[in-house]
């Protein structure tokens, strides 16, 4: 009898555990990580403030700074400008998303808060992004093509999720049946900072007969030229 009520004491303390850990990410996600960053980080951000930040707005950027270099995530000056250039009701907010954002990225290819600043740059990417729905933020993060994306939205606001992942569903990157996300970094390559295609644009450049040989298409060839 013994022997069966053990393992069961033993499944109930790491169920404990285990809801404690993510009692605790949650918490980070919503930049009120008890995690503390270091002046340096926070100073950097008054330098460029355009107002006094509050007791609560200092707690959320610092709370969101932490929770960057928990993770390993380079603050590039850019995410400084992009902070200070919120509306004062607008920062704790912008604070959260942010937090949101880089709490599903892949760290092994995102390494620095460009990623978000790049894509978005002025008052009216920001009042968008603050309101955009929490799953469409996180959806995004976790693309395995965020960087692409990134790329072709650059200084253009950040994506719907949904047109992301239309976009990216599409039979057009299909290559011998498999998805190509080599093929999405060449388009990616040859639209920055234009904005997501259109499936029937990329459609139309892949049917060019100028990247076929031997009759079919050559992606080596393809991506020399987007490159």
């Amino acid at each position: 009898m013994k022997s069966s009520i053990r393992p069961l004491w033993w499944l109930s303390a790491v169920c404990l555990l285990c809801s404690v850990a993510l009692a605790a990410k949650k918490s980070s996600v919503c930049g009120l990580s008890g995690a503390t960053t270091t002046s340096s980080e926070y100073d950097a951000f008054l330098k460029v403030a355009r107002f006094a930040p509050s007791a609560h707005q200092k707690n959320a950027v610092q709370g969101l700074l932490a929770q960057l270099q928990e993770h390993h995530i380079t603050i590039k000056p850019s995410l400084y400008k992009l902070l200070a250039l919120a509306h004062s009701d607008q920062l704790v907010p912008l604070c959260k998303k942010t937090a949101l954002f880089f709490s599903h990225v892949d760290n092994m290819s995102v390494k620095n808060s460009g990623t978000l600043s790049s894509m978005i740059r002025n008052k009216k990417h920001i009042r968008d992004f603050v309101v955009q729905e929490n799953n469409s933020i996180a959806t995004l993060a976790a693309s395995p093509c965020l960087s692409s994306v990134a790329g072709m939205c650059n200084s253009r606001g950040m994506p719907n999720s949904e047109q992301v992942l239309n976009l990216l569903s599409s039979p057009c990157w299909l290559i011998n049946n498999e998805f190509s996300s080599e093929l999405v970094r060449s388009f990616s390559s040859m639209l920055h900072g234009k904005g997501l295609p259109h499936e029937s644009q990329v459609k139309a450049v892949l049917s060019w007969p100028c990247w076929q040989v031997n009759d079919q298409f050559n992606s080596e060839l393809f991506r020399s030229f987007s490159s």
